[in-house]
Order: structure tokens, then C-alpha cells, then sequence
């Protein structure tokens, strides 16, 4: 049997009310995953990048910083050099209390969410990525339960200039209650730690 395009929305008239709603909830669902998959994954895998080349482009002023010192004073060129650089390094916190810390306080603070639990689970060294640096990936699992604004302004806040570099690996929501206003949120992300060789 041959399947026309014509034939399909008799198709459709054929199927039941149920059979229908599971077709309309499975599109919500696949565009619901699809929709946090382009505003989540995507711009922090493109954020990793940034960083790496603004640390890169730092080295490279330092280079040129130094080239071009000659003639002013030593001081006042490490004295730039010191803060350029310590803005990028800023976003590598030294320990993954720094991170759970950063976490919640935004997370209670400013979204007034619910932080149910912060588990660190892995610590992987990511060695030759950063030179004269020890860099460590610092998987983390975070559950949260808010209104949808609240993990909205929080997850806006995770993808915008947050304090501590952080990569969302994945995110499932869920409601909770009668309304369904409280939402349970659990995030598995990844925090880099820094420290010098």
C-alpha cells in the first residue's frame, strides 16, 4: 500500500481523539528538546570557543604589550597586563566550592528558586588546553524547584556573563503540584577550575 499525500489528513480525520493527543503532546515534547538544544547547547559549546580564543588573543596583546613597552614604563604595562588577564582568569574559579556558592546564591538570591541539591560528580583534568595552567572540568548536578520565570532568569543567567564559566550539558523540567505552578528542575553542567603550573 502506498501512502499519498492526499491520503493523509483522511488519515488523520481516522484516528481517535486519544491517539491524537499522543501525536500533539510527542510534537510538543520534540519541539520543546529541539528549542533547548538551539538556545542552550549550541551558544555554550560557541561560548567554550570564545574564551579560548580571547585567552589566546590575550597572550597575543601580552606579546605586543611587551614589544611595544620599550619605550614607556615596565610597571604600568604589567600593571595592564595583570588586570586583562585577570578578568579571563576571574571565570575559572580554584575550588568547586567557589562554583556550588556562585550557584546558589543565584539561584535563592537573585531567581528566588528552591536549590534542593548541588552534587559535584566528576573532576576530569583537561591537560594542554590553557598553557601554564592546570584545567579542570567539574561535572556538576544541580536540582532546583521555582516558577518558570524564576528558571528562566536563572537559566538566562547561566548563558549570560555569570561569575563562574559554566557549559550546560543537559536539562529536564518538570511540573509539580496540582496547578503545575512549582517546577522541578534538574542540570547536569560542567564548571572549569584553574590553577597555575
Amino acid at each position: 500500500m502506498k501512502l499519498k499525500l492526499k491520503d493523509i489528513p483522511g488519515l488523520v480525520r481516522n484516528l481517535t481523539k486519544e491517539q491524537r493527543k499522543i501525536i500533539y503532546i510527542a510534537l510538543i515534547v520534540f519541539a520543546f528538546f529541539f528549542l533547548l538544544w538551539v538556545t542552550i547547547y549550541v551558544p555554550q559549546s560557541e561560548k567554550l570557543v570564545i574564551i579560548k580564543a580571547n585567552i589566546a588573543d590575550t597572550e597575543r596583546q601580552i606579546e605586543q604589550i611587551m614589544s611595544v613597552a620599550r619605550g614607556r614604563d615596565l610597571a604600568n604595562v604589567a600593571k595592564e597586563l595583570k588586570i586583562s588577564s585577570d578578568k579571563i582568569i576571574s571565570k575559572f574559579p580554584v575550588g568547586e566550592d567557589i562554583v556550588v556558592a556562585k550557584l546558589t546564591d543565584a539561584a535563592e538570591n537573585t531567581a528566588k528558586l528552591m536549590v534542593n541539591d548541588i552534587t559535584p560528580a566528576t573532576r576530569q583534568s583537561l591537560l594542554g588546553k590553557i598553557p601554564g595552567f592546570e584545567l579542570d572540568e567539574l561535572l556538576l548536578n544541580m536540582s532546583i524547584t521555582g516558577e518558570y520565570k524564576g528558571i528562566v532568569e536563572f537559566l538566562r543567567m547561566l548563558l549570560g556573563d555569570f561569575p563562574v564559566f559554566l557549559r550546560i550539558k543537559e536539562l529536564s523540567i518538570s511540573g509539580k503540584g496540582e496547578g503545575k505552578s512549582q517546577l522541578d528542575c534538574d542540570i547536569q553542567l560542567s564548571a572549569y577550575l584553574i590553577k597555575k603550573r
